[in-house]
């Protein structure tokens, strides 16, 4: 292998390296979705989000470490002071790559191989929150391109 290595750039070898960091190719992957939108601040997703009529309207932005990524979405406004929810999503480092929730009212943590599948489960089931907020269904990620 290090005779291997010796022949190929030092650039190259770093991008392999970086390439099998499961966190950097799931940044990379969220990076060509729509509704991925990088480092902005929760008043900066509420303006985006405030512009769409529709509940379930959301992005995922970076949270305040490159293991922590947040889901905004908007939710009916009748049952809150703010028609947002921001929720926490952790990368894993249990050895088991993948992504952890723990929102709503599910009965403990969630985990996702990928933020897509992540994604994909909430397109489905529905997120509940509490008896004084009906449950949201993710069905409308908030393009980057209409910024």
């Amino acid at each position: 292998m290090i005779a291997i290595l010796y022949k190929i750039p030092i650039n190259l070898c770093f991008i392999i390296h970086v390439l099998n960091n499961f966190l950097f190719y799931e940044i990379f992957k969220l990076l060509q979705e729509p509704y991925y939108h990088g480092s902005i601040t929760q008043n900066t997703a509420e303006k985006r989000l405030g512009t769409s009529m529709t509940p379930g309207t959301f992005l995922v932005r970076q949270g305040a470490t490159e293991e922590e990524f947040i889901l905004s979405i908007k939710c009916a406004p009748e049952f809150r002071q703010t028609p947002f929810r921001h929720l926490f999503i952790k990368h894993n480092k249990d050895g088991k790559e993948g992504f952890t929730t723990q929102f709503g009212n599910t009965k403990g943590p969630r985990k996702f191989e990928t933020m897509a599948k992540l994604i994909a489960n909430f397109q489905i089931e529905p997120i509940s929150f509490d008896d004084n907020s009906p449950d949201v269904i993710l069905t409308n990620p908030w393009n980057k391109g209409a910024v």
